[in-house]
């Protein structure tokens, strides 16, 4: 992949992320923050214990961290969203 797919994919997926965020704070604003904290918890682990078929354990074990690793940005997002919200 040359640079400037790359910077096209990374665009797409920022734009993305910055919908869901959106649409996750539409549906979550409201929720009390320690539902909310809970539930992007769950959600963290959920992803991290997922199996990741066709995968070496090492493999699966990586793409599990990056995946939760971006879960925590999204719902980091979505905190900073309600927080901006109740100022």
């Amino acid at each position: 992949m040359d640079n400037e797919a790359k910077i096209e994919l990374e665009a797409k997926l920022v734009g993305i992320e910055f919908l869901l965020g959106k649409a996750l704070y539409a549906i979550w604003g409201g929720m009390p923050d320690s539902v909310f904290d809970a539930l992007a918890e769950s959600y963290k682990y959920e992803l991290s214990t997922m199996p990741s078929p066709g995968d070496d354990p090492a493999m699966a074990d990586h793409k599990a961290s990056i995946s939760s690793q971006e879960v925590v940005r999204i719902m980091d997002f979505v905190r900073t969203l309600r927080r901006l919200a109740s100022s």
